[in-house]
């Protein structure tokens, strides 16, 4: 007689448990997307991933989004219709807010992103100086 596999017994697991397991993938994708070591020190949940949790979904709700339509300029209207961006961006960015105040941090001279070593996580957040999201 073929011998039988012993069942392994069923468990629940809460519904909050699971979204926190998804937080926590999330969370881990993109460290290693930047460059970073996940550490278990950055990785509680109430602590820091809820935060990462807002901007993410935030963040996931913008790439689903159209993207605009660039004007185009035309040789012959010259200088016209050139406008300089800059300014009138950083005023923009500076006036909306997001959760960790306004958003002209995202803005920087230098597109580099510094190492972990120049730029540690933060306590109790999952981003360094340099901003999140």
């Amino acid at each position: 007689m073929p011998r039988q596999k012993s069942q392994v017994p069923g468990t629940i697991v809460s519904t909050q448990s699971i979204v926190h397991l998804v937080v926590a993938c999330n969370a881990v994708k993109y460290y290693i997307s930047i460059g970073r070591v996940p550490d278990l020190a950055h990785m509680g949940y109430t602590n820091t991933l809820s935060s990462f949790q807002i901007e993410y979904e935030a963040y996931e709700k913008l790439q689903k989004q159209k993207a605009p339509e660039v004007p185009d300029v035309k040789d012959s209207d010259n200088d016209k219709k050139i406008i300089k961006w800059v300014p009138i961006l950083m005023d923009c960015m500076s006036r909306t807010f997001g959760i960790k105040g306004p958003l002209s941090y995202a803005l920087r001279e230098n597109e580099a992103v510094p190492s972990e070593v120049d730029d540690p996580i933060q306590g109790n957040d999952y981003f360094g100086s340099n901003g999140s999201l």
